[in-house]
């Protein structure tokens, strides 16, 4: 929770927003600020999956292989790009359903307010 830049306020607003919302937009916001590595882990994990189930096969030289291999692996990876496109969609649509957060300016504005209404009081 020690973010150079951040105030403690923030971190902990923003800690309260993720605690608050449903596991579903969780997953959806965790896969999206994780998206490129996830897409690069699965398609190399795709490449080396796709080689150990091609190379199996007796009849075919070792060309062939490495071409059926790679077919695979790109067909894989469209599906996960194909993906990727959803996600966005996706995370369009949480952040339609939250709020739009106040601007820094604002924030200070109603901070200010309530100090001086505590010392009035």
């Amino acid at each position: 929770m020690y973010l150079q830049g951040h105030t403690n306020k923030q971190v902990l607003d923003q800690y309260k927003e993720w605690k608050n919302m449903p596991a579903s937009d969780k997953i959806v916001t965790a896969l999206g600020t994780h998206k490129y590595k996830i897409i690069l882990a699965s398609w190399a994990a795709s490449m080396y999956g796709s080689w150990v189930f091609v190379n199996r096969d007796k009849v075919m030289t070792a060309p062939q292989k490495l071409v059926q291999a790679r077919m695979y692996a790109q067909a894989f990876t469209i599906v996960l790009l194909l993906s990727t496109i959803v996600l966005a969609m996706k995370e369009e649509e949480v952040k339609k359903n939250q709020p739009k957060p106040l601007p820094e300016w604002k924030k200070v504005l109603v901070e200010r307010e309530a100090e001086a209404m505590q010392n009035k009081q």
